[in-house]
């Protein structure tokens, strides 16, 4: 049997498929398959991703940054080579966990 996910890794799952805007191909490169947890370490993941697109890699990057905080993305890249859809994809990803984990943090300090 499978551990359920906890409530940040729900947070960051929905992030990152608002990130990677329901691209299976990208979510199934990151996620193990039966786990809740990256399919292999960042940096290797990282290197893997060097393979794709410097769009999608900067995508990669965000999503271990939104998952754990190792994806080491370049924000000048993400202004600078991101077209606009994929940059928005961005905003709306990071602003969601944000918004998330602020509420579930005024949640918390009030029990």
């Amino acid at each position: 049997m499978t551990e359920q996910p906890t409530s940040f890794e729900r947070v960051a799952i929905h992030a990152i498929h608002i990130l990677f805007s329901g691209d299976e191909r990208l979510i199934q490169f990151l996620f193990h398959h039966k786990e809740t947890r990256l399919r292999s370490s960042p940096d290797d993941l990282l290197v893997e991703a060097r393979a794709f697109s410097h769009g999608e890699l900067l995508l990669v990057q965000t999503a271990i940054d939104i998952w754990c905080g190792e994806g080491r993305t370049p924000l000048s890249d993400l202004l600078s080579v991101l077209d606009d859809e994929r940059f928005l994809h961005v905003l709306q990803a990071l602003t969601y966990k944000r918004e998330m984990v602020e509420a579930w943090e005024a949640l918390t300090c009030c029990e």
